[in-house]
């Protein structure tokens, strides 16, 4: 099992919705910001338009890349990758259950996601996923790419977004929020956690919502 050389970065636990690693590795939760925009066109001729959408031009919201910045994604690596619903719309599956018995019934998009998912290491060979779990709103997936032998891995980036654009076509709307969260795994005790993590998620999210709906009980 190839690993890899350990990378920056300290681990810090998070809650169910968000991945337990810092943002520079996973990224933060994007809030989606609308910009303002004036309702005449430019050139419209109202006095000042052209400064106002400068105005504007700066208004507009910066994503920031949740990429680490300078690290080769089509390196042989293990992933832990967090895969979020457009809007958080719990839209894959339904948990039920109790903390100690947690049960995960998925929803048609949700078997669409399942079954790409099990599609994944056909085609792409070089693939293995280690585990993962289909959450109401999202994904969490651990792959090894190349760790394995075989061909050079294609990168990251294009295999997921090969994955959400095909899980999108089938489901004949776009459901996924834009990008992903990414952490690379950087040692054995790195990737027990995340096993752990991913492992007791729908546990966590019986937890969360017993919490909700009984807040004297925190």
């Amino acid at each position: 099992m190839l690993l890899g050389r350990e990378l920056p970065g300290k681990a810090v636990r998070g809650g169910r919705n968000r991945p337990p690693y810092n943002a520079r590795l996973t990224g933060s939760r994007h809030k989606t910001v609308n910009p303002v925009y004036s309702r005449c066109p430019v050139g419209a001729g109202r006095k000042g338009t052209g400064e106002e959408q400068k105005l504007n031009d700066k208004q507009r919201p910066v994503r920031k890349n949740p990429r680490l910045a300078g690290f080769d994604y089509a390196s042989r690596r293990f992933y832990y990758l967090t895969v979020c619903t457009k809007n958080r719309r719990p839209c894959l599956c339904r948990v039920t259950g109790t903390a100690q018995n947690p049960a995960i019934h998925l929803l048609p998009d949700g078997q669409i996601v399942s079954q790409e998912l099990q599609a994944l290491p056909h085609r792409v060979p070089e693939l293995v996923m280690e585990q993962s779990v289909i959450m109401p709103d999202h994904l969490h997936l651990l792959l090894s790419i190349g760790c394995y032998g075989g061909q050079d891995p294609p990168a990251l980036t294009r295999i997921v977004g090969n994955f959400k654009a095909g899980v999108s076509r089938r489901c004949g709307r776009q459901i996924w929020q834009a990008s992903f969260y990414d952490h690379v795994i950087r040692g054995p005790a790195d990737l027990q956690e995340i096993m752990q993590y991913i492992a007791n998620n729908p546990r966590q999210w019986i937890l969360d919502q017993d919490t909700d709906a009984n807040p004297d009980r925190v």
